[in-house]
């Protein structure tokens, strides 16, 4: 056994100096319940991770770890300040019994709900009764964060006193156990709240009656699981009326019919149609009758079912998109009708998407070679550009798309991505797999015949089938991140109806190359030649020539012309080019720019483009303020130049009260704060919740109701603190409207990067 603890410590070593000791005791004097004593422990607690590992119910259980002769230490997985529970006052320790209560009872709900089996069952009961064995009441510690959260860690667990006739079953003595709650909700027969109202409910041999609260519900308190209740009314006669039989295996909600006898009620569903009567499918539709209301996408026959509605049941049908509600419908249901035709806007079914390939630190890859497979089986392949983004035409809406990273000829990475007609941009992560001097980056500079940089002259660099502007800076550089060297590289250059040419070669992972427009020409007889024109021009023209500066010469529409023996180049206003942090270009974005006391307001073409011709002066400071409808406003001061590119990030926050139905993914859309509501089908249980944040720690929030009315004492749920990676957790909810709202906080306000998704509940 001394082995077994030696080699234990060992492999555990790691993992319990990242938990939190809550004691250290001596399990000399008490009885295991388990034959094999603080062994048997060992074993059961992995044994009880292992079931519980997805919804961590194992955490009430310490770890128990030896600590050398007949001493244990036991830790804990919580963070927070460790509490006995013997210390809190008679009034906490009550609130403390009901905390105590639904952790220990989540266990045996879990079991019941993934075990089918009974005597397997009854088997995993029997082990978690034995588990919540104590020696004493000082054995209960309550652990608390920073937030506030109470949780419960048992140490000494399967263990009794070996005194003569000392108490057992401490806990379940303490609280009642293997118990669920239900909340019973009577409706009438017009589907109305009925309060008011006395229930009869028989259960274990026994008959109970409650009356109905203001909100037609009835709560009952600490019900066996399994337990099977039947809940009638008494007619003047005592006879029973609207029999209806439940099985208690969690908390939840149930409903009670009160009328439904003689009360028409039938199957629902409505069919999506354009204006032409063709079936429309993956129209998205949300749904309204009563109090209740769920989004859903119409089928592949263009149906969407509702359920049993009752006759004049009045519903409304709104078209969404985007977000938007597009059209509404209402009817009411006829007796005897089952589908109703819902005519909607046509939508597309496919059209343009961006996708930006990224590696496992979420840094852009470019020209990651990938490959789509289309839902009849056909494969294309597509190229990134250097910004690892793709755009592909014609791509299936509401369709399952699978993408793979092209790696060493095979294909990798698989991600599913289903597109919608929404203006985003997808990520795909895949994995960056450059190697030395496949790519360079490039750096041109541009020189006249005296060696001197040549600044605001437009570049052009041709790789392979792409090409690339760039306009050189004030030392007349440009820059290329990334170009491919294993494809042609290219450089072009265009001054005065003159065009040079010249191909570059990649010398390792950066490029530098110089490019001399106007060289100095060695042939002596074109100087004398040039001598000679000049002095009969002067002859000629000499007055009218030789009153404006050779260099700098101003034409009538205050133009500046540069010139030299090579180039001409005249300055014709400047050009703002909007684009977002993604680059890509904002059309009809809002340009003003002050100048000289006035102020020019253009907006920007389909190219993000807007051209100011009358700012020439390049000597001059001018305001610009940019705007665009969901990104943050921006202003700038600078010198004018014959060209600007002026980038906008996107809006801080988003919230949206139109709730999306639970099971929705929500990717990061840049905003630093996202706030999405969800209808999730039920008033009450649990849900599994699953959220990445990549490698930027962000922080994710829980609240009961809608976004609008969110307030921290709503809040059911958050992260410990800004976190990373992926993590999967399991929420307990209670909300009157079924509706929850989740909220991201990101931890860096430009490059935050994450999804989420609120899975069903059971």
């Amino acid at each position: 056994m001394l082995m077994f603890f030696y080699f234990y410590t060992i492999l555990e070593f790691k993992k319990i100096a990242m938990s939190q000791l809550i004691i250290t005791t001596d399990v000399s004097s008490i009885r295991p319940v388990f034959v094999e004593g603080t062994a048997e422990n060992i074993k059961r607690y992995n044994q009880l991770k292992k079931l519980f590992e997805n919804t961590k119910e194992y955490r009430i259980f310490a770890e128990p770890v030896p600590a050398g002769g007949q001493k244990v230490a036991w830790h804990t997985e919580y963070e927070g300040k460790i509490i006995p529970f013997r210390k809190l006052d008679e009034e906490e320790q009550e609130k403390a019994k009901g905390l105590l209560k639904t952790e220990v009872n989540k266990m045996y709900k879990t079991i019941v709900s993934l075990i089918d089996e009974e005597q397997n069952r009854k088997r995993l009961f029997e082990l978690i009764d034995s588990c919540i064995e104590i020696p004493d009441f000082d054995d209960i510690y309550l652990v608390q964060n920073a937030d506030g959260r109470k949780n419960f860690c048992l140490v000494r667990w399967g263990f009794i006193n070996e005194d003569f006739n000392s108490p057992k079953h401490l806990i379940a003595n303490l609280i009642p156990l293997q118990v669920a709650t239900l909340n019973l909700r009577a409706i009438k027969g017009n589907n109305k709240l009925a309060n008011g109202e006395k229930i009869y409910f028989e259960y274990e041999n026994k008959t109970h009656d409650y009356t109905s609260n203001e909100k037609g519900r009835i709560f009952l308190e600490d019900i066996k699981l399994l337990t099977k209740i039947t809940a009638y009314q008494l007619d003047d006669k005592q006879n029973k009326l609207y029999v209806q039989e439940y099985i208690v295996e969690n908390d939840s909600e149930i409903t009670f019919f009160i009328g439904n006898q003689g009360m028409p009620k039938q199957n629902v569903s409505v069919q999506t149609l354009d204006d032409f009567d063709n079936i429309l499918t993956n129209v998205t539709i949300k749904i309204h009758y009563d109090d209740v209301e769920f989004t859903s996408d119409s089928n592949s026959q263009g149906f969407i079912e509702l359920g049993e509605l009752f006759v004049d049941t009045k519903v409304t049908c709104y078209q969404v998109k985007n977000e938007n509600i597009i059209k509404t419908v209402v009817f009411n249901v006829q007796e005897g009708k089952n589908i109703y035709f819902v005519n909607v806007l046509k939508h597309k079914t496919s059209g343009t998407v961006k996708i930006k390939v990224i590696d496992e630190n979420s840094e852009t890859i470019p020209f990651a070679q990938i490959q789509v497979k289309y839902p009849d089986g056909t494969e294309k392949h597509f190229q990134a550009d250097e910004n690892g983004m793709l755009q592909i035409e014609n791509m299936p809406f509401k369709e399952d798309m699978v993408f793979r990273q092209i790696i060493d000829k095979l294909p990798q990475f698989q991600q599913i991505i289903k597109f919608t007609d929404e203006d985003k941009i997808f990520h795909f992560k895949g994995k960056g797999v450059k190697t030395p001097f496949d790519y360079t980056k490039l750096t041109v500079e541009v020189i006249n015949k005296n060696n001197e940089p040549i600044p605001n002259l437009k570049l052009k660099i041709e790789n392979g089938i792409k090409s690339y502007n760039q306009v050189t800076d004030t030392n007349g550089i440009a820059e290329w991140k990334e170009l491919d060297c294993s494809k042609k590289i290219t450089a072009v250059v265009e001054y005065k109806e003159k065009k040079k040419v010249e191909e570059i070669n990649c010398t390792g992972q950066e490029t530098k190359h110089t490019i001399k427009i106007g060289n100095k020409v060695g042939l002596w007889w074109l100087w004398i030649l040039i001598i000679l024109l000049l002095i009969i021009l002067g002859i000629i023209f000499g007055p009218k020539l030789f009153k404006k500066d050779v260099t700098d010469i101003v034409d009538t529409n205050n133009n500046v012309v540069v010139v030299d023996t090579n180039i001409v180049e005249i300055h014709k206003g400047m050009k703002v080019i909007v684009l977002d942090e993604s680059g890509y270009k904002i059309n009809n974005a809002e340009v003003s720019i002050t100048y000289n006391d006035s102020t020019y307001t253009l907006k920007t073409d389909a190219e993000g483009e807007a051209v100011f011709e009358k700012l020439t002066d390049t000597n001059k400071f001018v305001t610009v303020v940019v705007k665009a409808p969901k990104f943050t406003e921006q202003r700038l001061t600078f010198k004018v130049t014959t060209e600007k590119n002026i980038i906008l990030g996107q809006n801080s926050t988003e919230m949206s009260d139109l709730a999306l139905p639970c099971g929705t993914m929500v990717e990061s859309k840049g905003y630093h704060s996202t706030i999405q509501t969800f209808m999730m089908k039920k008033s009450k249980g649990q849900f599994k919740l699953l959220y990445d944040m990549f490698n930027i720690p962000d922080k994710i929030i829980v609240y009961q109701g809608p976004a609008s009315k969110k307030s921290k004492d709503k809040i059911i749920w958050q992260s410990p603190d800004f976190e990373s990676r992926l993590h999967t957790v399991y929420v307990n909810f209670e909300s009157a409207d079924s509706l929850i709202t989740v909220e991201i906080v990101g931890g860096d306000t430009t490059k935050t990067e994450w999804y989420f998704r609120p899975n069903c509940p059971n």
